[in-house]
Formats: structure tokens, sequence, C-alpha cells
């Protein structure tokens, strides 16, 4: 019964043990997340650099700023999850409540789904004057798929982790 609990199926795959999706988390979405940060934050550097009304300027220097602190939570996030709570729920949560670790990853995605709300908030300001430039577009729908990952790692996160954890037998 716990091995059947513990297989899910999900869009990225198949995973019956919590390890395989710490594994998926960590190869994937972390990696992911390591290109892909960096990358946006230049598109937004570089856009701020092409001709823009004032009131644009100030919306992409705000927004570059609420990123930079995205990006430095977001890798402390990482840092937290590779070094205490993924090794701590696949250690049997030795030292580590899987409340605590289900606490404490809660808290900051939903810090993070605040700032995504503020990102689009601000692009929606600026929207109108660069719709019709290529390098906007590429942040924006960068920006989207940035957002729907995440959402998928929490979902894997939250959900999916907690549940293998309680289900799988002690050998895991």
């Amino acid at each position: 019964m716990a091995a059947e609990q513990a297989t899910i199926a999900t869009a990225q795959g198949v995973f019956d043990r919590s390890e395989q999706i710490v594994s998926y988390l960590l190869e994937e979405d972390h990696t992911y997340l390591r290109r892909e940060m960096p990358r946006l934050l230049r598109l937004m550097q570089r856009i701020r650099r092409e001709e823009c009304s004032l009131e644009v300027r100030s919306q992409l220097e705000e927004l570059i700023e609420l990123f930079n602190v995205f990006q430095h939570n977001e890798q402390t996030h990482m840092k937290r999850e590779e070094r205490e709570i993924f090794p701590g729920l696949l250690d049997g949560l030795a030292g580590l409540s899987l409340e605590q670790a289900v606490q404490i990853i809660g808290q900051e995605h939903q810090t993070f789904g605040f700032m995504f709300e503020r990102f689009y908030a601000m692009l929606n300001v600026i929207e109108a004057e660069l719709a019709h430039c290529a390098t906007y577009r590429t942040l924006r729908d960068g920006l989207t798929s940035l957002a729907q990952r995440l959402k998928e790692h929490i979902w894997l996160e939250e959900q999916l982790l907690a549940a293998l954890v309680i289900f799988t037998p002690a050998a895991v």
C-alpha cells in the first residue's frame, strides 16, 4: 500500500521514491534556476540601456532591484534545500521534523509568489511602451516560464516530497 501511495506520475515523469524527486529538483530545477535567473537579469539590464521614457526606466530600475532580491533569496533557498532540507528528509528527518521542513520552504515559497505578483504588476506598467521590443517580449516570456517552473517545483516539494517521506519505509 505504501509503495502505491508513494508512486506519483507528473508531467516531469514518474517518481516512486523521494530520492528521485530530490534528484529531479536538484539536477533539473536548481540547474535551470541557476542558469535562467542571470539570463533574465541581463535582459532587464539590456532593456534599461535602450531608449525608453523616464517612467519606464524608473520601473525597470525597481524591477531589477526586486529581481536581485529574488535571485539572492532563491539562491539562499536552494542552498538551504541542498544542505539542510533534502538531506534531512532523506535521512529520516534526523534533526529536522517534517513540519519544520514544510514550514520553512512554505514561507519562502509564499514570499516568491508575492515577488512574482509584483514583477507582473511592474511589467504591466511598461508593457505599452515596450511591447514592440523583442528583448522585452523575451523577458516577459522568460519570467512567465520561470514562474511556471517555480509553481511546478513548489508543488513537487510541498506536496509530493512530504507525502513520499510520510509513506516511504524507513529504509529510504
